[in-house]
């Protein structure tokens, strides 16, 4: 029998038979995650799929579903004598980030037309990098630093964007970290000055601004003002207690399911060594005291939550302030710098200052032992929310916005546009 659709029916894209609510086909065709086309023979798997002779596609290709989705590129098809011209930006995200952080020698590279990739190695590693020249098996840490390590990204970004699958091994992923987070000291401020600046309008309600980014709260909203002017908002931010028993800011938001949920923040200092009794640990439980570790409890290390040996008193000795913890002098932490004794450290991980209180208390010292495979846990120090990300893409939309309006004025035909890339149609030649 013959069927029928609805499309695009309302913002919701559903309407209602015979008394039931159902979806329909208004979003249409997905252009942002198109299977890419590895057949060497895409117009005879078509005509197959034309024929409905799927017994045979299959005996031919095996995984008909794959060849399929293979497919779906080749259903897109300019009108009769006209092609495909597809245009997109080049390292936008680095660039915009390095623009609203004030990076300077990241800019500097893109004016010169270098290979970022090779400039980050170069800069994070301090010798010349040349693609498939001198150090060039540099520019593979560079490149995946330059992907995942913007947004302040760890060891788990860098496996997510496969840094593993590229040959890097799990031990070199903590160094890459450190070396990118030295080399671009201006990124690393930016977020958390960002960060800071947006705590700061939640609980005082007042305007601030960082770099090329503005930061204001009114209508229970806070908001991200653009170098374009416009404003991103993180509905109804609160201060409030996450699910680590620290303070957050939280907001209203849409969770991956598309669902309006109170979306949580928080970070941790890494740390290992001698901790002072009362350090707050990150666990599976929440925030525990560090004298108060049971064996059964999960400990975050940054990027999981890990099993460990036990908790094992040192003694007392004695500590030092830094930020707002107590550690023994010798005690690591991660800074830009890569580990650091704390008494000989001037930047935590995530670039903020720290300051170094010799005060000689003596107190109860603590360590955790053999916390899974990195050796490390995590300690609240401070309140923390991670937003630059959206700035930077925000930002980078506009510029697409931008583009697009120049290329419709000059009279390009823009058929599609997905994240920084357009698609033309224009006469053959």
């Amino acid at each position: 029998m013959k069927t029928y659709d609805i499309i695009n029916a309302g913002p919701k894209n559903r309407f209602t038979v015979n008394g039931r609510v159902v979806s329909n086909s208004g979003r249409q065709i997905q252009l942002q995650n198109l299977v890419r086309n590895e057949l060497s023979t895409l117009d005879e798997a078509r005509e197959l799929v034309k024929m409905g002779a799927f017994d045979l596609l299959e005996s031919i290709y095996g995984n008909v579903p794959d060849v399929l989705s293979q497919l779906c590129r080749t259903m897109l098809i300019p009108k009769p004598g006209c092609e495909f011209v597809v245009a997109d930006f080049s390292a936008i995200e680095a660039r915009v980030l390095a623009f609203l952080a004030g990076e300077e020698w990241v800019l500097d590279a893109f004016v010169r037309g270098e290979d970022i990739y090779c400039a980050t190695a170069s800069q994070m590693f301090g010798v010349p990098v040349v693609k498939h020249g001198e150090n060039g098996e540099l520019r593979q840490k560079g490149k995946i630093a330059t992907l995942a390590c913007g947004y302040g990204g760890g060891v788990g970004a860098l496996a997510a964007m496969g840094a593993l699958d590229m040959g890097l091994k799990e031990a070199e992923l903590e160094e890459i970290i450190s070396s990118w987070r030295e080399a671009n000291p201006d990124i690393v401020r930016f977020w958390w000055d960002l960060e800071r600046a947006a705590i700061k309008a939640v609980k005082k309600q007042e305007e601030s601004s960082v770099g090329k980014i503005g930061v204001e709260y009114y209508a229970n909203t806070l908001w991200l003002v653009l170098p374009s002017g416009r404003k991103l908002a993180y509905l109804r931010p609160k201060i409030e207690t996450n699910k680590f028993g620290r303070t957050s800011v939280t907001y209203d938001g849409l969770n991956a399911a598309g669902k309006m949920v109170r979306i949580e923040t928080y970070g941790g200092k890494y740390a290992e060594n001698c901790v002072a009794e009362g350090t707050l640990v990150a666990t599976s439980r929440g925030a525990v005291p560090i004298e108060d570790i049971k064996n059964n409890d999960l400990i975050f290390d940054g990027v999981e939550f890990v099993h460990h040996d036990g908790l094992v008193a040192k003694g007392v000795k004695p500590v030092i302030e830094i930020g707002r913890l107590k550690m023994t002098a010798d005690h690591k932490i991660l800074t830009t710098q890569g580990w650091c004794k704390a008494c000989e450290s001037d930047y935590w991980d995530d670039g903020d200052p720290v300051t170094v209180l010799n005060t000689a208390e003596e107190r109860p010292v603590f360590d955790i032992l053999n916390c899974g495979d990195r050796h490390r846990f995590a300690v609240f120090d401070g309140d923390r929310i991670r937003i630059v990300s959206n700035c930077t893409q925000a930002t980078a939309r506009d510029l697409l916005a931008e583009a697009m309006w120049r290329m419709e004025q000059a009279g390009l035909d823009i058929v599609l546009h997905v994240h920084d890339e357009v698609v033309l149609e224009t006469p053959i030649n």
